[in-house]
């Protein structure tokens, strides 16, 4: 082959730029015989001939006219944003080498569900008052305050209220449970900061038992109740998303695990949406047009469609970045561009440039399923719940009320009521707020629990501190991981200083752990107290703990002075562990 014929050759890349689509739709049309590439070099590298894509150009022509009318709705496609509070990098370093651990045999499945059932508040008659039929009871309850998710005007009730009682109504004449279908939970999404597990955890069984919540709401005034199908979408995503075919196939699998394992399986029934796309005809032709509408659609309005631009920013923090480091994630979303090194700007670069990709395919798979009517084909008459409020569709909370995270985007929390929440896990790790739960043999948390006790203010601040010192006993002990810098708040300090004074006379074994750059600040803190031991330490140690023979109490100074109790012996029995370790 001569010199003009090698520089005719481009590359994928390059063939992409030429034809200003997806290395995937390239792929594609040379699959399809559309574009034929040459095997080149040892490699055998896919070359393209910049006469033969030329003239593709040409007969691509005809392809233009597969555009998305002026009028399509860019509300049904949408992907959840991330919305991270701003955390404490060095308290979440601190702690993600917890010693802090709380392990259990086995989660009791049967027994949450029990508990959790006996908090539910169930609707009055007076509730109903406005309602003339079962159906609109029906419709009363899925769309009250306690289950919906977004303005009540933005499911148009009034356009649309007719076509959901008509759905309602079909059920029940036949006396069976009200089908509602939501798809939902593809996978963990595999972000340092949001969840370090993939398989499913208490958000999910939260998020089952909410569902059953509701059904139980329609069983007492319609005995069948209700079923809510939950279509598995990560199989179709996974690959734009930069997961792998296991994050999907170990998520499904426990969400199966759990609905068997809470009793459930006559309530929620659990699809892959990939198996069902193979039932549906002609899918493989309509997911090309639909690529093709899509891919005009981003080549002539990718930067000034608001829609698409808000895509990309979600799929900045959904696709796979388990593998950036987690402080580097935390400073290429928190730190300004000039505060990042070289190496952070290119892989701020990188994670840029998947999620384009990912927002394209995802864009393109939600169109060619609004193409088929995908939802409504494989439940038919199902009633449409959604994760994105929209008109015609009832938006849902898939955990509880004020908790706008979805289950597959965080980790499980257990509330002191009872209750289930889900946060970022990086926001979790920086708060002494919360502990981790494993299951025994596992390597990453189940859930995370709430503290059992917590002070807030000043007055609470200090009757805390009273009641520590008015129980303690003379064989008992006091022992610290101390503060640092706050010793030199006065207020601080004189506050600590009659505490250890009141433990000297009491002659309570009273042991202090601090920073070495620490150690002179302490001993002048309490040069005239002869009670206290102090020693200090080069290794990293938490601050502000005390601990106690049955219970370790974080404290938390700011403006808002705070403390958090924690009596889980065995998170105790830790803490007493790794102080003793470190005093000798």
């Amino acid at each position: 082959m001569d010199k003009n014929n090698l520089d005719n050759l481009l590359s994928i890349s390059e063939a992409c730029q030429l034809l200003n689509c997806h290395p995937n739709t390239l792929r594609l049309w040379e699959k399809k015989g559309l574009i034929k590439s040459i095997r080149f070099g040892i490699r055998r590298d896919r070359k393209y001939s910049k006469e033969i894509l030329s003239k593709f150009i040409n007969k691509e022509e005809n392809l233009e006219a597969l555009v998305l009318p002026s009028s399509y709705d860019m509300s049904r496609i949408d992907m959840t944003g991330t919305f991270y509070e701003k955390f404490s990098l060095e308290a979440a370093e601190e702690n993600f080498d917890q010693f802090t651990k709380e392990t259990i045999k086995e989660f009791d499945f049967r027994k949450f569900i029990k508990r959790f059932n006996t908090q539910i508040n169930y609707f009055s008659e007076k509730d109903f008052s406005n309602c003339k039929t079962t159906s609109e009871k029906v419709l009363r309850v899925i769309t009250s305050q306690k289950y919906r998710n977004g303005p009540f005007e933005t499911i148009n009730l009034e356009k649309y209220g007719s076509y959901f009682l008509e759905r309602i109504d079909y059920w029940v004449k036949k006396n069976e449970p009200v089908h509602f279908m939501l798809p939902a939970m593809p996978f963990k999404i595999a972000n340092p900061l949001k969840s370090s597990r993939r398989d499913a955890d208490l958000a999910e069984v939260g998020s089952f038992c909410k569902f059953n919540e509701i059904n139980l709401q329609i069983k007492k005034f319609y005995k069948p109740g209700a079923t809510f199908t939950i279509i598995h979408d990560g199989h179709l995503y996974y690959r734009h998303f930069l997961h792998t075919e296991e994050d999907a196939d170990r998520y499904f699998s426990s969400l199966k695990r759990f609905v068997k394992d809470l009793g459930l399986p006559e309530v929620i029934y659990l699809r892959d949406a990939f198996d069902d796309l193979k039932h549906i005809k002609n899918f493989k032709k309509i997911y090309e047009e639909a690529r093709i509408e899509m891919n005009n659609l981003w080549k002539s309005e990718k930067y000034n469609n608001e829609k698409i631009q808000k895509i990309i920013q979600s799929a900045k923090q959904n696709v796979n970045l388990s593998d950036i480091p987690f402080k580097v994630l935390y400073r290429i979303n928190f730190m300004e561009d000039w505060d990042l090194t070289s190496d952070e700007k290119k892989i701020k670069k990188e994670i840029n440039e998947r999620s384009e990709k990912c927002a394209f395919e995802y864009m393109v798979v939600q169109h060619a399923l609004e193409k088929v009517d995908f939802f409504n084909v494989i439940v038919p008459n199902g009633i449409r719940l959604t994760v994105h409020p929209k008109e015609g569709q009832i938006g849902i909370f898939m955990v509880k009320k004020r908790t706008h995270l979805l289950p597959w985007m965080g980790a499980g929390v257990l509330k002191n009521n009872g209750e289930v929440s889900v946060h970022y896990e990086s926001e979790l790790l920086s708060s002494s707020k919360y502990h981790p739960v494993y299951l025994k043999g596992e390597k990453h948390p189940f859930y995370y629990k709430e503290a059992e006790t917590i002070y807030k203010g000043s007055e609470e601040f200090q009757n805390l501190f009273d009641n520590i010192v008015n129980g303690l006993r003379k064989k008992d002990f006091y022992w610290v991981f101390a503060f640092n810098s706050e010793y030199f708040d006065m207020g601080i300090r004189n506050l600590l200083s009659n505490i250890h004074k009141k433990l000297a006379e009491k002659s309570i074994e009273d042991k202090a752990i601090c920073k070495k750059e620490s150690l002179l600040l302490l001993e002048q803190a309490y040069k005239d107290n002869q009670n206290i031991q102090i020693k200090a330490t080069e290794k990293e140690i938490p601050s502000g703990i005390i601990i106690l023979k049955d219970r370790v109490v974080n404290l938390l100074w700011g403006e808002i002075p705070s403390a958090f109790e924690i009596k889980t012996p065995e998170i105790v029995d830790s803490y007493k562990k790794y102080f003793k370790e470190l005093w000798k």
